[in-house]
């Protein structure tokens, strides 16, 4: 009982409500908001190109956008996790491609945020417009190889699904390496000179996030600018500034959170296209001259309307728990409340893709022709709704799991 009543105690909150905590960043929602016209012009491009369009990368870069969570040491805005948040549900608005190149660009950034004071100024220092990308998860084990030298470490492998990594001039990977007998996961940053991208991209949906392959052969990664994963997955951040409150919360939360921002956004399009077209057309084969009128079509868009507040709600109060825990807990999460993050997280996923069919439904199958943007929507939520770290089951089970008092979880939580 006393497990249960824990986690309950954990999902109402464990500190008094301050909604001051986690206030968006306004200016910079404004600014996201003006380029909605853009980005959504250049969605097909990025969809056939398999990249973001460099005219809305250069909208983004004009406006400091990509600025968000980068150090104010180094002139970025330090943001609150809200403000990540928000800003990626409005780029989706228009893209949802760009959105997920644009959360995981600035979220590498938040990443770089817990590196040592070296490691920030080798990127940093030179560049304080740098961009990071991520793929800390290299493919099937045997496909990459470290072994520890003096003052650090040499590695070499695959590593797939770097998203944005078309726009970015460091990444942040992953590799295992033998230390004391004993399998240890580490993070490290490396120059994007020092590696290639292998074009790897090619799927249904949420192209314009071009998540291709970082190869490496034989790369040095100093001793500085590396990580162990447990200390990352805990909150143990070798970054000597302490007193950046933004930077102190353990990595499962914010990764599982930043990957449904766009979907939120996504929904928002497909809603906003049907409210928009359902007045202008009739429905086939019935009495309705207006889709609007249809009782059918009426409970759709007031079933995703619902759904899309409900994720609202729900991603922003794991917003606030994010932000809350970094000024007035030191950044630490308790394990309950990040299991109920990760299944927030992925139930946003699905409320946000089952809106999505409700309103393909409503608008019928002109929804799937090519020059419709329903079908960009449709393919971008498809595909990112079912990314590994939102899996409803395994979400399912790992909440479960926290609420009857069974310590046995997932790597990323």
């Amino acid at each position: 009982m006393k497990s249960v009543q824990s986690a309950t105690a954990a999902s109402d909150g464990a500190h008094s409500f301050v909604p001051e905590i986690s206030q968006p960043n306004l200016d910079l929602l404004g600014r996201a908001q003006s380029l909605y016209s853009l980005i959504h012009e250049h969605a097909p491009d990025s969809d056939r190109d398999r990249r973001v369009s460099e005219v809305v990368i250069d909208g983004l870069e004009e406006l400091d956008l990509f600025q968000v969570c980068t150090p104010r040491r180094y002139g970025g805005f330090q943001s609150n996790f809200r403000t990540l948040f928000e800003l990626t549900a409005e780029i989706a608005r228009g893209d949802g491609g760009t959105a997920w190149a644009f959360a995981l660009l600035n979220s590498n950034a938040w990443g770089v945020g817990t590196y040592s004071r070296e490691a920030q100024d080798d990127i940093w220092g030179a560049n304080p417009r740098a961009r990071i990308t991520w793929a800390t998860n290299p493919a099937a084990g045997p496909t990459a190889s470290a072994r520890k030298v003096d003052g650090g470490y040499v590695i070499s492998g695959r590593w797939p699904y770097a998203s944005g990594s078309l726009h970015a001039q460091w990444v942040n990977l992953g590799f295992d390496v033998e230390i004391d007998g004993a399998p240890v996961r580490m993070a490290t940053l490396v120059p994007m000179d020092e590696v290639t991208l292998e074009d790897t991209w090619y799927v249904a949906g949420m192209r314009g996030s071009g998540s291709n392959t970082v190869v490496g052969t034989e790369v040095f990664a100093p001793d500085y600018r590396t990580q162990s994963y447990d200390n990352l997955a805990e909150g143990n951040y070798a970054s000597e500034f302490t007193d950046e409150l933004e930077y102190l919360t353990p990595l499962g939360p914010n990764f599982n959170l930043v990957l449904v921002g766009a979907q939120i956004g996504l929904a928002q399009a497909a809603l906003d296209y049907a409210l928009e077209k359902l007045p202008t057309r009739g429905v086939t084969y019935t009495k309705y001259a207006k889709g609007s009128d249809a009782p059918t079509n009426q409970i759709a868009v007031a079933e995703a309307a619902n759904a899309i507040d409900t994720a609202r709600m729900l991603g922003r109060r794991a917003c606030y728990d994010i932000d809350a825990a970094a000024v007035t807990n030191r950044g630490q999460i308790d394990r309950a409340t990040r299991a109920r993050i990760r299944m927030d997280s992925a139930t946003i996923a699905v409320l946000c893709r089952e809106s999505i069919d409700k309103m393909l439904t409503a608008i019928g199958s002109a929804a799937f022709a090519s020059v419709n943007p329903l079908q960009q929507v449709w393919r971008d939520s498809e595909t990112a709704s079912r990314h590994a770290a939102v899996n409803v089951g395994v979400s399912k089970e790992t909440y479960g799991k926290s609420l009857l008092g069974i310590d046995e979880f997932t790597m990323l939580i």
